[in-house]
């Protein structure tokens, strides 16, 4: 998903859809950029679990 500063999402609760076809809820912890055109999401889902995916992994994104 091009056009969102993922790092304005930080804290914010959020819905996403991923290609593989996983659905995440949860709150956005950390946004690493690794410097070599990669940004890493990291995510703490509703059941307090650590989710990592990437931009072009998202197929859709909701704020709650």
């Amino acid at each position: 998903m091009e056009g969102i500063d993922w790092k304005d999402l930080i804290g914010k609760n959020i819905f996403v859809k991923l290609k593989s076809g996983f659905q995440y809820s949860g709150d956005i912890s950390e946004v690493i950029d690794t410097g070599d055109n990669l940004l890493w999401i990291h995510m703490i889902d509703k059941f307090g679990k650590l989710v990592v995916f990437l931009p072009k992994e998202v197929v859709e994104l909701v704020e709650r």
